[in-house]
């Protein structure tokens, strides 16, 4: 056929979209996609003390009726721990953290923008007191909540 262009299901014709909306959803899909990839990657290589942390806190909070998710995303950061229902976020600073103090408070002040508490601890705290960490961040979620 001369002269006539062959027409494509769902294509572009003539050059212009048809309906831009998709297209920009998409793009918003990818973005998200890409933080819960890295989320999922973060979970696996979670370090030592973000593990143990973790296993406490999910044994202790499921005995209290409170829900924590684990490097969950909130664009543009992960947060280590997160219960939503309190608006609590927990963060564990490895050594990383000591040269990276502005950077905390700028995301500090973020999260407190968008209603979230956040609790900070040190590896040596998770090391060294493991069940006062639980009890405090457990004793702030229902402090929230009530």
């Amino acid at each position: 056929r001369r002269g006539k262009q062959r027409r494509r299901k769902g294509g572009v014709r003539g050059g212009v979209y048809k309906n831009m909306a998709p297209f920009v959803r998409l793009a918003d899909h990818k973005s998200k996609d890409r933080d819960v990839h890295r989320a999922q990657a973060l979970r696996k290589e979670a370090p030592m003390f973000e593990r143990l942390l973790w296993e406490a806190l999910r044994l202790s909070a499921k005995q209290s009726g409170l829900r924590f998710r684990r490097q969950h995303p909130f664009s543009p950061y992960i947060l280590d721990f997160v219960c939503l229902k309190a608006r609590l976020v927990v963060e564990i600073d490895g050594m990383s953290h000591d040269t990276r103090l502005d950077k905390d408070g700028q995301r500090d002040n973020f999260l407190k923008e968008h209603g979230y508490d956040v609790m900070r601890f040190t590896n040596d705290d998770v090391r060294t007191n493991l069940e006062n960490v639980v009890g405090m961040i457990l004793d702030r979620a229902f402090e929230r909540i009530a």
